[in-house]
């Protein structure tokens, strides 16, 4: 609108930070304020709402890919062939259901292969093969597991609150 309303080579740029662009606009303002009344900002409370769901929703997908990353972190320290065979947490719910239930190394090695496959789909065989290999660091995986069960319960609740906020969103 001040736009509009400049002449010749008191026109305003596009940028507005100079003081002779800030007296410019101040004239235009006492000249014109019974037009400029109608341009008043009037917020849209649902418009801020939904600005403020989405911006709560982008922080929580970066909390949650942080500790997606750091349950993945987790998981290649306790089982370092896990990376090389692809397994993540990402995604994979039935993977996650999987750690939450079991409480060592040793339940882990001792389910089924129908169990694995249920939650490891395609990789379950290679996956099973890992674990009957020698793993040289049962201590470790024992230890690794109560952090890295927090961390997937934490991402299990991010992931109740997405969802929540999905539904909000829409």
């Amino acid at each position: 609108l001040a736009k509009r309303m400049a002449t010749g080579r008191n026109a305003l740029r596009e940028n507005k930070s100079d003081p002779i662009d800030a007296r410019h606009l101040a004239q235009i303002g006492r000249l014109h304020l019974d037009d400029l009344k109608d341009c008043l900002f009037r917020e849209n409370p649902a418009r801020k709402r939904l600005l403020e769901l989405c911006l709560v929703r982008s922080a929580q997908r970066k909390i949650l890919t942080q500790c997606l990353s750091l349950a993945h972190h987790y998981l290649c320290s306790m089982l370092p062939e896990a990376e090389v065979l692809g397994i993540t947490f990402a995604q994979n719910q039935a993977l996650v259901d999987l750690f939450l239930k079991i409480d060592s190394l040793a339940r882990l090695r001792a389910l089924r292969s129908t169990t694995l496959n249920t939650h490891l789909a395609d990789k379950s065989e290679a996956f099973a093969q890992m674990l009957r290999g020698p793993l040289n660091a049962e201590n470790m995986f024992d230890a690794y597991l109560p952090a890295l069960q927090a961390q997937l319960r934490l991402i299990d609740s991010l992931n109740a609150l997405l969802k929540e906020l999905r539904g909000h969103i829409r």
